[in-house]
């Protein structure tokens, strides 16, 4: 655990700060729950994302003197509004733990893409997502098993014309899973080869949060267009006194910019085989959270469904370290 002069070791570091970011990281969709009581969450995001760009700006001007990071940046920003705007959807409609686990769905998702893209798929992903899929069907209650489910949600419920709203939720997470998986693959096939110096990934990150930000500002103008101009009735305030701003800065500046930026150090100091089995943990921080500040915990059938989806990001993760992966994956704000 120390070195030769009695400190801390490179490892231990590596393990301690991905330990805090992964807590941070985990953070992040409680937080937002939170926030959904007070205000819109698209207002919520666009400040969030606004926040964090504004850490970056700083190293701004280096993307702009670049084309392929300038444009990649506005890309890769799109899919994440995307993604965060279906996750806003999720969160609204399902529990935050619940809604940690199923995003982690982004781990299989990747390859998934990938192979659709005519790329090779490992056999590992296919017993993860074979395990993943029976996971998420224990957490909806979709599968009869004894001491678990007892009485499974049947096949009129789900396909009903006004299905339940925490399986509504839960599907609209699943997507932005799936949507934060594309942007992944995106990063790859725009990224690849290409070695970004540390101001170059620092200002690709700032132009993909504005691009987020951008993107809800949108979203919030068509609603305000739809609502005649009814602010209250959009963003949920009528005033900007009304904004839980220490929640707007808590997110952007710590949980988002500062982490983003802190990751970026973390993976320097362990092998890639090590930082994934520590992404893997960011749905338990999840899940805790929701415990700590909202009251949230899963039933048995959601525990057993957690472990089976925390199982699958392993095995889905497994292998892949000698394997390309996304330059730029790290520089992605969760």
């Amino acid at each position: 655990m120390s070195d030769a002069t009695g400190g801390m070791t490179k490892r231990t570091r590596g393990f301690l700060l991905f330990g805090l970011l992964m807590a941070g990281f985990g953070a992040n969709i409680t937080l937002l729950k939170e926030a959904q009581g007070h205000m819109s969450s698209d207002v919520f995001s666009c400040l969030r994302f606004a926040v964090g760009a504004g850490v970056f700006t700083p190293f701004l001007k280096t993307v702009i003197k670049d084309e392929k990071i300038f444009r990649g940046g506005i890309e890769l920003g799109l899919w994440l509004g995307i993604g965060y705007f279906f996750q806003n959807l999720g969160v609204e409609n399902t529990d935050a733990a619940k809604a940690s686990f199923i995003s982690s769905f982004t781990v299989i998702a990747v390859p998934i893409i990938g192979a659709l893209a005519g790329r090779q798929i490992r056999s590992q992903v296919w017993a993860a997502i074979a395990i993943a899929v029976v996971g998420l069907a224990f957490m909806e209650d979709l599968v009869p098993f004894p001491g678990l489910v007892d009485a499974a949600t049947s096949v009129v419920d789900i396909s009903a014309i006004s299905p339940p709203d925490t399986l509504i939720g839960d599907l609209f997470t699943l997507g932005s899973a799936f949507i934060f998986g594309v942007h992944i693959f995106r990063t790859d096939c725009i990224f690849n080869g290409v070695t970004l110096t540390h101001k170059q990934s620092m200002g690709l990150v700032c132009m993909e949060m504005l691009t987020v930000s951008a993107v809800f500002a949108s979203v919030l103008g068509y609603d305000l267009i739809a609502a005649h101009g009814d602010i209250e009735a959009v963003a949920h305030v009528s005033s900007l006194s009304e904004i839980p701003w220490n929640e707007v800065l808590l997110v952007g500046v710590v949980t988002t910019a500062a982490c983003i930026y802190l990751e970026t150090v973390a993976l320097t100091l362990l092998a890639s085989q090590e930082a994934t089995l520590m992404y893997s943990t960011e749905p338990v921080w999840g899940a805790i959270f929701a415990y700590l500040i909202l009251g949230e915990t899963l039933d048995k059938s959601g525990f057993a469904g957690a472990a089976m989806i925390l199982l699958s990001t392993l095995v889905g993760s497994s292998g892949s370290a000698d394997e390309d992966t996304s330059t730029c994956e790290s520089a992605s704000p969760r």
